[in-house]
């Protein structure tokens, strides 16, 4: 904390006009102020350069990118198989449906005969 560290201005023009290079306090014993050293940051951090972590961000934003259209493609997949199974059952009991309508109708038909044939042997008989 020597008075050496302090910035002092060689005249008193070039005080007023310019600003010193580092921050002084204004105070003599204060040392001049410094950049703060991060010595609290991961070791990653200090030894890679910021080009290389931004080639690593673009590189995993690519990647959940790739992940998310293929994760996109495989709903759409499930999706299209979901509704052909549904379509599939809906075809299903609509036939089965109309086999059940067709079975009722000829019952009825089947029905109609036998009166009709039990009316002419009754006829018959008189």
């Amino acid at each position: 904390m020597g008075v050496d560290a302090i910035v002092q201005p060689s005249s008193t023009a070039e005080t007023s006009t310019s600003k010193p290079l580092t921050r002084v306090s204004g105070r003599v014993w204060k040392t001049a102020k410094k950049a703060t050293n991060r010595s609290t940051l991961p070791a990653i951090l200090k030894k890679k350069t910021f080009t290389q972590r931004a080639a690593e961000v673009a590189a995993d934003k690519e990647t959940k990118k790739r992940l998310l259209e293929l994760k996109a493609e495989s709903d759409r997949k499930k999706e299209a198989t979901r509704s052909r199974i549904a379509d599939t059952k809906k075809a299903k009991a609509e036939k089965e449906r109309l086999e059940a309508v067709q079975a009722n109708m000829s019952m009825r038909r089947k029905m109609r005969l036998k009166k009709k044939e039990l009316k002419a042997r009754a006829h018959a008989k008189h």
